[in-house]
């Protein structure tokens, strides 16, 4: 009893738990990828019920799939935005240095420089 004990707290203390669904069934979906239910992303849930044979792309079928669209728009956005941001950080960034190698460069240029033989005889 006690083995049995210590093995159900070995592999709960393992699994990390975000939601009490995920014990229906929802560790095993976790460790192999899968959202814990099933109709939380994929081609069931993303794709549309139907295809028409001429090629007109169906419209949005269910309330679920428009909010998966919009909050698939807001993520895209989001990414589009933060890797402007690290472009542009990323750009000052090298202009920085560009601009310290310079003043490094100026500075060794206004330096007493020497004059006459280096050889002394003293």
């Amino acid at each position: 009893m006690i083995s049995l004990i210590s093995t159900i707290k070995s592999i709960y203390s393992n699994t990390p738990i975000l939601t009490v669904r995920r014990f229906v069934g929802g560790i095993f979906r976790v460790k192999r990828g899968l959202p814990a239910s099933n109709n939380e992303w994929g081609p069931l849930t993303d794709l549309p019920d139907y295809s028409f044979l001429d090629g007109r792309i169906p419209k949005i079928t269910s309330v679920g799939q428009k909010r998966r669209i919009i909050d698939q728009y807001m993520t895209t956005k989001q990414i589009v935005c933060l890797s402007a941001e690290l472009h542009e950080s990323n750009k000052k960034l090298k202009e920085q240095k560009m601009a310290a190698i310079e003043a490094e460069k100026a500075l060794a240029e206004k330096l007493l420089k020497r004059k006459g033989s280096r050889k002394l005889d003293c």
